[in-house]
């Protein structure tokens, strides 16, 4: 409930379901629910303008 309607609005359906939460509780869950873990990188580019005029 909380992903989809955040504070507010979360906590009024959630008391339809007889849950007795605030609004600042459920966007502290939100909050605390981790993101999503970045990948590796498969390839790893070189910055050709790191590199000075002429050297290589």
């Amino acid at each position: 409930m909380g992903l989809a309607l955040a504070g507010r609005a979360g906590a009024r359906l959630a008391d339809v379901f007889g849950i007795s939460v605030s609004r600042s509780t459920v966007l502290r869950l939100v909050d605390a629910i981790p993101g999503p873990q970045p990948s590796a990188p498969r390839v790893v580019g070189i910055d050709e303008y790191a590199m000075r005029k002429g050297r290589v």
